[in-house]
């Protein structure tokens, strides 16, 4: 009973002097995440006659995950597995449209609520710019040279309610 005793003593004495210790300061933590600048696109948008809906995860080391699908009556569904990833040479936005082989834009720009890719190579389309506009509507402007002619596609969304 007389170890038991000192042991317990021995444990609080130890308990005490390692509370009073100076707080160790932790030096490796995690560098932010390189696509946060982007989680303003986060979310699921769709359009306001709901044929067009966009879903975005939000950023985690260095990836977002996202989907489009839009209606049209009397004609298949278009869909599109999307992603944005940061690469040792910079950031990508990258479609596969009805699941094609993924095509890669080049962020070139961004700002708060304002980002632009670009794939000057690509068929169509070479730039795809995504603003969030004042009154929180998601746009996206997608433009390049199409058979020879300037061409452009605009799709606008607001905040969807939330579907499982």
């Amino acid at each position: 009973m007389i170890a038991y005793r000192a042991a317990l003593a021995a444990s609080l004495v130890l308990l005490i002097s390692c509370s009073r210790s100076t707080p160790v300061t932790r030096t490796d933590t995690a560098p932010a995440d390189p696509l946060a600048e982007l989680a303003w696109l986060s979310g699921q948008w769709e359009s306001p006659d709901g044929l067009s809906r966009e879903e975005w995860m939000a950023p985690r080391d260095g990836l977002m995950l996202g989907m489009n699908r839009q209606l049209a009556p009397g004609r298949r569904p278009f869909f599109e597995y999307l992603r944005i990833e940061a690469r040792p040479d910079g950031v990508y936005y990258v479609a596969q449209p009805k699941g094609s082989p993924p095509t890669s834009f080049r962020l070139e720009s961004s700002e708060a609520g304002r980002a632009l890719f670009t794939a000057p190579e690509h068929d169509f389309p070479q730039r795809i710019e995504y603003s969030l506009a004042p009154d929180g509507t998601l746009r996206a402007h997608v433009t390049g040279v199409a058979q020879g002619r300037e061409a452009a596609l605009e799709f606008s969304w607001r905040r969807a309610p939330r579907t499982e």
